[in-house]
């Protein structure tokens, strides 16, 4: 008898956790916008959308004039310019269509010097960088990748 009440209690126990009330409907939207950035900084009047490089590649456009900060890969170099990539495969492979070219003339050569400190062989290096991205009118296969990182605001060394 003992055995049937405690089946009994079990059961009733188990079907009262199966019940609850439905899930709120998720605003579709919302969910989005979370995803396009997360605001980082200490300043309200300056905060940066960061992002992840994967998320600049896939969805360009959302980022279009921009102020952004993400972590990237670059190498130093003789040139006057500084080229980011996701990852120092793609570097070392020069996928130029995932690439972003940093445009800011005064900010190369201090960006170069970080590059190159402490890093006699020239390997690439991750690089956490801030500015704004400016889209490029139509990426292609041989062109300088998906845009411009202008207006560096900050940049230093990466993990």
């Amino acid at each position: 008898m003992a055995i049937k009440q405690s089946a009994c209690v079990l059961f009733a126990v188990f079907a009262a956790a199966g019940c609850r009330a439905p899930d709120s409907p998720v605003d579709s939207a919302k969910v989005e916008r979370q995803r396009e950035c997360v605001m980082v900084g200490n300043d309200p009047a300056r905060l940066l959308c960061a992002v992840t490089y994967v998320q600049l590649l896939a969805y360009p456009e959302r980022y279009d004039q921009k102020r952004i900060k993400m972590l990237a890969w670059a190498q130093p170099s003789d040139s006057k310019r500084v080229v980011l990539f996701p990852s120092a495969d793609s570097l070392q492979n020069a996928e130029l269509i995932a690439a972003v070219v940093v445009d800011d003339a005064q900010q190369v050569p201090g960006i170069q010097r970080h590059l190159t400190a402490g890093n006699p062989e020239g390997a690439p290096r991750p690089i956490y960088i801030a500015g704004t991205f400016s889209l490029a009118s139509e990426p292609t296969r041989h062109s300088d990748g998906i845009g411009t990182l202008r207006s560096i605001e900050f940049f230093g060394a990466g993990p």
